[in-house]
């Protein structure tokens, strides 16, 4: 390949305020075989093009043009197609290097042929690495954006940007790649500066978080396709409407009839989706008041598939029929007082007896425990669950902030900061779900929904998994314009 060894990729919109420090950062490399490809959105209109123009006598800039607003992806790939040099170097326009990047990205690269990307340590303003958080790549499904302006990688790339992404194509990208075995460096030497403001793509939340998370379960479904995929990784069915409590999606929910499925519907379901590996039999009811569960746990399991149930520990069948699961996961919401002591509000202490004799009766069994931090949590109660389930060996499930409405006496952000206490930072997918996307959830009747929240019969899918209704459904909510999410009690 001849012409540079180096293909500087800048895509800028909107970026009159940032462009010329990113170009500046560009200038003081201490390695200087490169070339700068800056891919500028003519739809926009600010100075962008012009101070970019201002830079042509100091760089060697090819500047590419678009007659239209673009994604990210599609001007990085744009680049891609006009680039030279065996190296591409990404760089967004608002972010800047540090002068020994390229040198250092080059240098190793050309050292160890071997390793496709590189990429070095990136900061925020604060100082706090951003992406990886100095993580090897092998761990990018536990992170949720990747240090773009931080790679170096050999051209052609192993992988193009998915161009129907508005956002979050960059991880994508990263994961498509990690899913080829493509051999990955990274440099904790600080290498670039990542600057946020309220132009950022990542800052348009909720928007960037839900295609983050789309992108997120496309490394868990193999053929992965947001809009067409041929069957969901994982099945719910709700196995009861029947519940002692009075929650609020429950009373919300359109369907309040006292309802059980029945063994043949479950089978149809089952054989419907021989591709699913979990079954969930769990609903807005309480599982263990379906007076044939048992048989439901072990026709799930006849068919090959994970079982695993959820429930408030109030039946007085939890213990003997949890031996036909896989997994039982204990759901304890609304804590009062040290957990082992009590585990739901309501419930009598036995509950705790129930968790500790199902784990001496039947240790082969699974057991979780799902703790909500609601507006009524306390920090201590948060810290009794987690030494019961140490003391124990239980499975904590990370706690999820709900109902944070009922009582805004306790704000949401009083909640998150609780959490972080307890946990470190937020996993960015834990407030969004993946209904329509990888789970298909049946109603006790056995109609399939596109999500748990069984808001009305217009949103019931005739046609199945594929179903022209559900693809519209996905639709929705990759363009942030879902009526059933806006309207979810949760």
């Amino acid at each position: 390949m001849t012409g540079p060894l180096v293909s500087v990729i800048i895509p800028a919109y909107h970026a009159e305020k940032f462009i010329a420090r990113a170009l500046d950062s560009v200038k003081k490399q201490t390695f200087r075989d490169f070339e700068v490809i800056l891919v500028v959105d003519d739809f926009q209109h600010d100075r962008t093009g012009d101070i970019a123009a201002e830079y042509l006598p100091k760089l060697n800039i090819i500047p590419v043009f678009s007659e239209k607003k673009t994604s990210p992806a599609n001007a990085r790939n744009r680049a891609i197609e006009r680039a030279e040099g065996k190296y591409l170097a990404f760089l967004d326009a608002d972010d800047e290097w540090l002068p020994h990047h390229l040198a250092n990205a080059i240098s190793f690269l050309t050292q160890n042929p071997g390793i496709q990307v590189y990429y070095g340590m990136c900061v925020n303003i604060l100082g706090e690495p951003v992406g990886f958080h100095g993580r090897p790549i092998e761990n990018i499904n536990q992170y949720c954006t990747a240090p773009h302006s931080a790679i170096v990688c050999v051209n052609p790339p192993p992988a193009l940007f998915d161009e129907r992404l508005a956002a979050a194509d960059d991880y994508l990208w990263l994961l498509e790649m990690h899913r080829k075995g493509v051999k990955f460096h990274f440099n904790p030497k600080l290498e670039s500066n990542y600057h946020m403001h309220g132009g950022n793509l990542t800052g348009e939340a909720p928007g960037f978080w839900r295609q983050m998370f789309q992108v997120h379960w496309y490394d868990k479904t193999p053929g992965w396709d947001c809009l067409t995929m041929k069957a969901p990784t994982d099945i719910q069915v709700e196995p009861t409407t029947r519940c002692g409590l009075k929650c609020k999606m429950c009373i919300r929910s359109a369907d309040q009839e006292i309802r059980d499925i029945t063994p043949e519907t479950l089978w149809k379901i089952l054989t419907a989706h021989p591709e699913s590996r979990l079954v969930k039999l769990q609903g807005l009811g309480e599982p263990f008041m379906h007076p044939q569960l048992d048989i439901l746990a072990m026709m799930v399991r006849a068919a090959g598939k994970y079982a695993i149930t959820i429930t408030n520990g109030q039946p007085e069948n939890v213990v003997p029929w949890s031996r036909y699961f896989n997994e039982v996961m204990f759901s304890l919401d609304y804590i009062k007082g040290p957990a082992p002591a009590s585990a739901h509000e309501g419930s009598p202490k036995k509950v705790i007896g129930k968790i500790l004799e199902i784990k001496e009766k039947y240790p082969e069994v699974n057991l979780t425990i799902n703790q909500v931090i609601s507006a009524d949590t306390r920090d201590r109660d948060i810290c009794d669950v987690e030494t019961f389930c140490s003391d124990h060996c239980i499975k904590l499930i990370r706690n999820r902030i709900a109902n944070w409405h009922s009582n805004p006496s306790k704000g949401i952000a009083e909640m998150v900061a609780l959490d972080r206490a307890i946990h470190g930072p937020l996993d960015p997918f834990d407030p969004h779900c993946p209904w329509g996307f990888t789970w298909a959830y049946y109603d006790a009747r056995g109609r399939l929904h596109p999500c748990c929240v069984r808001m009305s019969d217009e949103y019931l899918m005739d046609g199945g998994w594929n179903d022209p209704a559900m693809q519209e459904f996905r639709r929705q909510r990759l363009d942030g314009g879902c009526e059933t999410c806006k309207r979810c009690p949760d």
